[in-house]
C-alpha cells in the first residue's frame, strides 16, 4: 500500500513542480505559493476539522510539532519556488534528489532508520550526476558560473529534507490530513498578512482572474502529492518513502526538456541520466 501511495506522489509531484515553475514565472512566487496553500487549506478542512478540535482541546502539545513543521515548509517552499522561477526545470529538479540523504540522516538519528552500503553507493552516484547537471560548463568551476537557481535549490533541499521528515513524523503522530491542513493554513495566513502589510494583496485577485486554470492545477497536483507522500509514510520507513517518491524528478525534468524546450550540454544530459537512473534503482532496491 505504501508503494502505491508513493507512486501517486511521483506523478503528482512531477506535474506539480512543472506547474510551480510556470506559476512562479507568471504570477510570482508569493502569489503562487499562497494560492497553492489556500487550496490545500480549503480542500483538507472537511477531512480534518473534527481532529483539529480534538488537538486544540485535548492534545495541545502536538501544536508545537505542527507549528515547527509548518515553519520549515514555508521556508522550503519559498526557496523551491525561487529556484524553479529562475532556473531550468531539467537542472533544478535533479538537485532535489539530495532530499533523500537529508531525510535519511534525520530518520537515522531521530528514528533509528538505517541506510545500507548499497544505498549509500547509489546516493553517491546521484550526487555525482547532480554536480554534472548543475555546472553550466567546465570553465564554470574556475569562474564560479553555476546554472541560475542552483544555489536556491541547494538551500531548498536541506529544508525539504527536513520537511519530508517532519511531514512523515507528524502524519504518524496525528494524520496526513491534519499536518497538511495545518501547514497550508499557516503558510497561507503568513503570506496573506505579508501581502496586506506591503499593500500587494490585490495581486492575488488580479492573478487569480488571469490564471485561474493554472493555479487550480498547481494547487491540486502539489497538495495531492503531499497527501500521497504522507500516506506512504504511514506504511513505509521515511527514508524508503522519500526514496520512492523522489522518482518524480524524472517526470519534471523530462517535462522541462520536452515542453519548455530547455537546452542542455552533453555533460548535463549525462548527469541528468545518471541522476534519473540512480534514483530509480535506489527506489527499486529500497522497495525490495
Amino acid at each position: 500500500m505504501g508503494s502505491i501511495f508513493a507512486g501517486f506522489a511521483i506523478i503528482f509531484w512531477g506535474i506539480g513542480d512543472f506547474l510551480i515553475q510556470r506559476s512562479a514565472r507568471r504570477v510570482g512566487s508569493l502569489v503562487a505559493l499562497f494560492t497553492m496553500t489556500a487550496f490545500g487549506a480549503i480542500v483538507f478542512l472537511p477531512f480534518s476539522y473534527t481532529e483539529i478540535i480534538t488537538i486544540f482541546h485535548s492534545r495541545p502539545h502536538e501544536l508545537g510539532t505542527l507549528g515547527l513543521a509548518s515553519l520549515i515548509i514555508l521556508c522550503a517552499g519559498l526557496l523551491q519556488f525561487q529556484a524553479l522561477k529562475i532556473g531550468k526545470l531539467s537542472v533544478i529538479e535533479p538537485i532535489y534528489a539530495l532530499e533523500i540523504p537529508v531525510t535519511a540522516i534525520l530518520a537515522f538519528f531521530v528514528l533509528g532508520e538505517h541506510v545500507n552500503p548499497t544505498q549509500i553507493s547509489l546516493i553517491t552516484i546521484i550526487i555525482v550526476g547532480i554536480l554534472l547537471v548543475s555546472i553550466q560548463s567546465w570553465k564554470a568551476i574556475a569562474k564560479n558560473s553555476i546554472e541560475a537557481g542552483v544555489w536556491y535549490a541547494v538551500a531548498a533541499i536541506v529544508a525539504m529534507g527536513a520537511v519530508n521528515f517532519m511531514v512523515g513524523l507528524s502524519s504518524r503522530l496525528t494524520s496526513p490530513f491534519i499536518i497538511l491542513w495545518f501547514s497550508c493554513t499557516f503558510i497561507a495566513l503568513v503570506i496573506l498578512i505579508y501581502l496586506l502589510c506591503t499593500q500587494r494583496a490585490a495581486e492575488i485577485i488580479k492573478n487569480w482572474r488571469q490564471n485561474k486554470g493554472l493555479l487550480l492545477a498547481l494547487g491540486a497536483s502539489d497538495n495531492f502529492a503531499w497527501l500521497a507522500y504522507s500516506a506512504s509514510a504511514l506504511y513505509l520507513p521515511l527514508a524508503i518513502a522519500t526514496s520512492l517518491s523522489e522518482s518524480y524528478i524524472a517526470v519534471s525534468a523530462l517535462l522541462g526538456i520536452c515542453i519548455n524546450k530547455e537546452k542542455l550540454r552533453t555533460h548535463q544530459i549525462v548527469g541528468l541520466c545518471i541522476v534519473i537512473c540512480g534514483v530509480v534503482i535506489l527506489s527499486l532496491l529500497t522497495n525490495t
